[in-house]
């Protein structure tokens, strides 16, 4: 079942023409990963990638009181 969603999923990414696919489940992620073929023109990223990336510039916004 596992690949069959993943597949559909895929397929479904590949056909609409997404760069990039957000992703807000590890579990997911794994599974993407496992079934993902070259073909796939996307580039599939973890939101907590996107922070980690960008935690200095989001560090700058937040005020001192944890408010921007």
């Amino acid at each position: 079942m596992e690949k069959q969603v993943a597949n559909i999923s895929l397929m479904a990414f590949r056909r609409i023409k997404a760069k990039p696919v957000l992703s807000l489940c590890p579990d997911c992620d794994y599974s993407f990963g496992r079934h993902q073929k070259k073909h796939h023109t996307f580039s599939h990223v973890n939101i907590s990638d996107i922070f980690i990336e960008h935690l200095d510039e989001l560090k700058k916004t937040d005020g001192p009181s944890g408010q921007a």
